[in-house]
């Protein structure tokens, strides 16, 4: 369901600290990276477990 993984993806994205951003990468970017990242490892997870 495209609502539980967006709101664990939400979640996911608390995790990411204003103190994480650096020359490499802001904290949006990684906010942003982080919600795609989960968003992809849940829905890969919920495939396998079908098959």
């Amino acid at each position: 369901d495209e609502q539980i993984l967006n709101q664990a993806a939400e979640l996911a994205q608390t995790f990411v600290s204003n103190d994480m951003e650096d020359v490499h990468a802001t904290v949006d970017y990684r906010r942003a990276l982080t919600t795609e990242i989960t968003k992809r490892a849940l829905q890969s997870a919920w495939t396998r477990r079908e098959h």
